[in-house]
């Protein structure tokens, strides 16, 4: 008895999983988007001519909330910090000045990741840009 309720357990542990990832495996292939963190070349492409900044605000606004610290002690205007080619260039207005035929990726770091690659100043995330002739 106590063998055939494992089995029936296991059957329904497998179905469950089955359920789950078959989805995700299906779709693999076929995605065309990078996800929500990052845009890819054909979806910078799809958007057609415009700044980096504009490109941002129609495939992903939320890019542009800022998110992460929030203190009493911490002074200045919270900023999300933009870099090209790994190289700071600084606030979120300076991708009006990028042109997306310029573009080959963008990827958004939230708070923690940015902190990890490119240090302590970048408590609210950062965009990071990468050029079609960058390194």
């Amino acid at each position: 008895m106590k063998t055939r309720r494992w089995a029936s357990a296991l059957s329904v542990l497998t179905l469950a999983a089955a359920t789950f990832w078959a989805p995700a495996c299906a779709t693999a292939g076929t995605q065309r988007t990078g996800g929500r963190e990052v845009l890819t070349r054909s979806e910078i492409a799809e958007a057609g001519q415009m700044n980096a900044l504009d490109l941002v605000r129609l495939k992903r606004p939320m890019w542009l909330r800022v998110r992460g610290h929030d203190s009493l002690s911490q002074y200045g205007n919270p900023t999300i910090i933009v870099y090209l080619d790994d190289v700071r260039l600084g606030t979120v207005g300076a991708l009006a000045n990028i042109d997306t035929d310029a573009i080959e990726s963008m990827r958004f770091y939230d708070a923690r990741q940015a902190q990890v690659r490119y240090g302590s100043g970048n408590m609210y995330g950062a965009i990071a840009v990468t050029s079609r002739h960058g390194p």
